[in-house]
């Protein structure tokens, strides 16, 4: 089993603060999609100009959240990718099969 999810956005303008309570609110689903699959985890950031920012680790979505920004880098990552040039941001999660 897998799991994937994802937000879309709109063009309209949001405050810095928006956009963090989006983040959480991102990272909220992505830690509960966990049970989906706990072998691997990953983030993907599309922005306008279809540029593409992702952060994987083979990790849950949980610990990668929960790490301090030495290890993973997640809300480093977040902070330096989610903002006005958004247009989705795409979280996965991954079980191993044999």
């Amino acid at each position: 089993m897998c799991g994937i999810l994802g937000i879309c956005f709109d063009g309209r303008e949001r405050t810095d603060a928006e956009w963090m309570d989006i983040a959480w609110d991102f990272s909220y689903l992505w830690i509960h999609s966990m049970d989906r699959g706990k072998d691997a985890a990953g983030v993907y950031i599309v922005n306008r100009d279809s540029e593409i920012h992702y952060l994987k680790a083979q990790d849950t979505s949980e610990n990668i959240v929960d790490a301090d920004d030495d290890m993973y880098g997640y809300w480093e990552f977040i902070r330096a990718h989610l903002g006005p040039d958004t247009v989705g941001i795409i979280g996965h999660t991954r079980a191993a099969t044999t």
